[in-house]
């Protein structure tokens, strides 16, 4: 995914959240602090994976 990606936004609002089993980020998504630690830990161990 990350080598095919041309658009940096669409990347991060929607791409990786769905990888990593979360709905895609949109203006009208309702901040969810847990949700959001969530897919920072899910989000830093996969980066973690493909760098060992």
């Amino acid at each position: 995914m990350l080598s095919r990606a041309t658009d940096p936004d669409r990347l991060v609002f929607d791409e990786l959240p769905r990888a990593l089993g979360f709905e895609g980020i949109t203006p009208r998504t309702q901040k969810d602090p847990e949700a959001a630690e969530a897919y920072v830990a899910r989000l830093t161990a996969a980066l973690n994976e493909l760098t060992e």
